[in-house]
């Protein structure tokens, strides 16, 4: 212990050498190794200071905090402060809108990092810090980032200076400075807390106090706590005798009124807390944490510190050689070093500050349970507790983050890795998680976070490259043909898998038993009018299409992405086709797929009625049909979205071609879609319009005989309108109950994507074709001033 002094009053010992620093406080020595002036310090600034710093932006890295004045404040390195500053949470950062109150001989309310300082005293003390040791503490919890000589761990909080330490005060006719009793402190907590009532003052040994009164009369000394300075933390670095019961009753008090209670152990070097407040620090129902102290190293207990001992509420922070703010007045310096287990509870004080800023709506009980199961364990547990305090382990997320769908914290939830909204290829997906914005959601502790859910948005882009990917796949695969024109059958089988291929070749006699087709096209004309056929994942239930359709599916982008079935790409399924002639130029045809839906996800049942008429040059396709899915909509997936998502959608399209001579052609296609969406959980949703255009302009015999040239524009599909009304996760209340905002969500994509493509196609007698294409893309993926430009080779080889 350092500085320290004994008292004798009445044959009673009542501050203890070992135990105190300034009668009744832990810690406060001066530095082992003092930077210089009385007390130690140095780094004496002016009467003006820098505005406070900017916070670095959302998502900076660790090092946007490490400034001088945090590596100046040497406690907030060990703790790994600078880490968890830059961990996103979705409150305030800093401390901010929370008050810490400092129960300590006071704080010095000139100095000029405590320019927002409130400042209680109590009695007829004045209110000044003539001591140094509180505002040493009141810098290590709260001191302003601001650019210059330090900065508290809870650097946005606001110090609320508690002076429960008398100056000067007369024992039994002995003088002694700096002293505080159990009715002091017991003031200072009830204020602290809230709590105003008026309390009866007794001495060290339980005697009550007394006064003269003006007519000479003796009257019992009493203090009026002041309700005003209430904070949401407190620290008390100090230690006093409490034979009435009256600091565990105050701190009992504090803890119904849900005030975190934070108290160093005492500089003994022995087993366990040396006085109240902290021998209480158990009794309390998880509100209050006793704070043992760390050497320079992080790593080992301080040599004076007391260990935790049986206490189970119980952490270690650095509490040697710590550099905080003092009072000119007092120590010549506005900056100077002490050591001692008061200045290691402020570290914690600060913290729990934080993270009642970070964590909003959590209860209070709560933060003290995380602050201490994510200390760092570097030892025994009778000896540091839980471990050393760490910033970055407390500010980020404990086990698996979720997005919580039920009423509580602990109610239904869905994984955050499960949430996603893939757009399918109207871009409405995307749409929805842009609009729902910043979401809460939750670690395993029920701890809330802020997450940009625009991010789980995937682009309708996706469909495009994959578009490209399939023209210009290089894949060689077999392919089985069988036609009979006198029986009116046309079977196509393709296998599309490379090790089946490999297998096929690799035999003597190149059976083809030996190849598993895994896409098969069967069709049976049972007379000149009448047709019927089956596919197996033979691509999209398209209908009769005709010239428009062949030429936009030479293109680069492929067919799909300029119709609006909402399954343009199927999955597993079968697809089965009657068609009849209707007349010598009209053919009908109807079709029903069932199959998987949209990416795998759920099942769609298509039926579709179409219709193609010849006359002369002139060819029109008509289509009207309905898709029912499960588990997608419109094509979008809405992971965590919304649950039981089901769908009905309508459309009709029509495409018109017309063969202008033997080399020239034109041709034009328009699709529309009304969509309506079931489904449950956070999304609901109201009815979706989609639609897609396209035109194409062929010329054959460019160059030679056997070329074609086609030109192709489109717009591709996209929803046009549409809403969804999306509860989304907003805060947590301190009982656990989860609050959603309604927000309104657009589901049409903020721009609509056009496409311009060119296919210059050369064909061969042998079987062989070469296409040479390219591409440009406006407001690519539906993404206002987006622009996609490509180009491919492909050749085709039968054999």
């Amino acid at each position: 212990m350092h500085n320290s002094f004994s008292l004798t009053f009445r044959g009673a010992f009542v501050c203890l050498a070992p135990l105190l620093s300034g009668c009744a406080i832990f810690g406060g020595g001066s530095d082992p190794e003092p930077m210089g002036g009385a007390g130690g310090g140095g780094l004496v600034l002016g009467p003006t200071r820098p505005a406070l710093l900017p916070e670095p932006m959302l998502g900076s890295a660790p090092v946007a905090w490490l400034s001088r004045e945090y590596a100046n404040s040497n406690g907030l390195a060990l703790i790994s402060a600078a880490e968890g500053y830059a961990i996103r949470q979705q409150g305030a950062p800093g401390g901010q809108g929370r008050r810490v109150a400092i129960l300590d001989s006071g704080v010095d309310a000139t100095h000029p990092e405590f320019a927002n300082a409130e400042i209680y005293a109590f009695g007829y003390d004045d209110r000044r810090d003539l001591n140094g040791h509180g505002t040493h503490v009141a810098g290590t919890a709260t001191a302003r980032r601001d650019g210059a000589g330090v900065h508290g761990v809870a650097y946005n909080a606001q110090p609320v200076s508690l002076k429960v330490m008398r100056s000067v005060d007369v024992i039994g006719g002995v003088e002694a400075r700096f002293v505080s009793i159990g009715s002091d402190l017991a003031t200072g907590i009830l204020s602290a807390a809230g709590i105003g009532t008026t309390i009866q003052r007794f001495d060290v040994v339980g005697n009550p106090l007394l006064f003269r009164d003006a007519f000479g009369r003796l009257q019992f000394q009493t203090l009026t706590s002041n309700p005003g300075a209430r904070s949401d933390v407190m620290n008390m670095s100090l230690g006093v005798p409490d034979p009435r019961g009256q600091v565990f009753e105050a701190m009992s008090a504090a803890a119904r009124a849900g005030t975190i209670m934070v108290s160093a152990l005492g500089n003994d070097s022995r087993v366990g807390p040396s006085a109240a407040p902290g021998i209480y620090t158990d009794r309390l129902g998880g509100l209050a944490i006793g704070v043992a102290a760390l050497d320079p190293s992080g790593t080992r207990l301080a040599s004076f510190s007391n260990t935790c001992g049986a206490l189970f509420h119980c952490i270690s922070a650095p509490g040697e050689g710590i550099l905080s703010t003092v009072p000119a007045i007092v120590e010549g310096t506005n900056y100077g070093r002490k050591s001692g287990t008061s200045m290691a509870a402020p570290h914690v004080a600060g913290a729990a500050a934080l993270a009642q800023a970070a964590f909003p709506g959590v209860a209070p009980r709560d933060i003290v349970d995380r602050i201490l199961r994510t200390a760092d364990p570097i030892g025994p547990r009778q000896v540091f507790g839980f471990g050393r305090l760490n910033i970055e382990r407390l500010m980020a997320p404990v086990g698996m983050l979720s997005v919580p769908t039920g009423a509580t914290v602990t109610g239904a939830a869905v994984p955050l890795s499960a949430l996603q909204a893939t757009s399918g290829p109207g871009g409405a997906g995307a749409a929805l998680a842009a609009a729902t914005g910043r979401i809460m959601v939750l670690d395993s502790m029920g701890f809330p976070f802020a997450y940009d859910a625009g991010s789980r948005g995937v682009s309708p882009g996706q469909l495009t490259r994959q578009a490209l990917d399939d023209f210009i796949d290089l894949t060689v695969a077999p392919r089985m043909d069988v036609v009979s024109p006198e029986l009116g059958l046309r079977i196509v089988g393709i296998s599309t898998t490379d090790d089946q291929y490999r297998d096929w070749v690799r035999t003597s006699d190149h059976q083809r038993e030996d190849i598993t087709f895994s896409q098969m096209d069967v069709s049976f004309d049972a007379s000149d009018t009448l047709r019927f056929g089956f596919s197996s994942e033979a691509g999209p239930v398209s209908g009769l299409r005709g010239q428009h359709a062949a030429l936009v599916s030479s293109g680069l982008l492929g067919s799909d992405l300029s119709d609006v079935n909402p399954v343009p790409f199927s999955g597993d399924g079968n697809t089965f086709r009657m068609a009849f002639a209707a007349g010598n130029d009209t053919w009908l045809e109807t079709a029903f797929h069932e199959g998987d839906g949209y990416y795998g996800e759920g099942e769609t049942q298509t039926f579709l009625v179409s219709a193609q008429h010849r006359r002369g040059p002139f060819e029109m396709s008509l289509r009207l049909g309905q898709t029912d899915e499960t588990g997608a909509a419109a094509g979008a997936v809405y992971s965590g979205f919304a649950s039981d998502v089901s769908a009905q959608t309508v459309f009709t399209g029509v495409d018109l071609a017309w063969q202008a001579s033997d080399r020239v052609s034109l041709s034009a296609g328009y699709s529309v879609a009304q969509t309506s969406i079931d489904s449950g959980g956070l999304t609901r949703f109201g009815d979706q319009t989609s639609d897609a255009a396209s035109a194409a302009l062929s010329i054959g015999g460019v160059f030679s005989s056997n070329d074609r040239l086609t030109l192709i524009a489109a717009l591709p599909h996209a929803t046009r309108s549409g809403n969804a009304t999306v509860s989304v996760p907003q805060r947590r209340t301190p009982e656990g109950a989860v609050l959603y905002n309604e927000i309104s969500a657009d589901l049409a994509p903020q721009a609509r994507e056009k496409s311009l493509q060119a296919v210059y196609s050369l064909f061969s007698r042998a079987g062989r074709r070469l296409d040479i294409a390219g591409f440009t893309r406006f407001d690519a993926d539906h993404v206002q001033g987006a622009r996609d430009t490509g180009a491919a080779l492909r050749a085709t080889f039968t054999f």
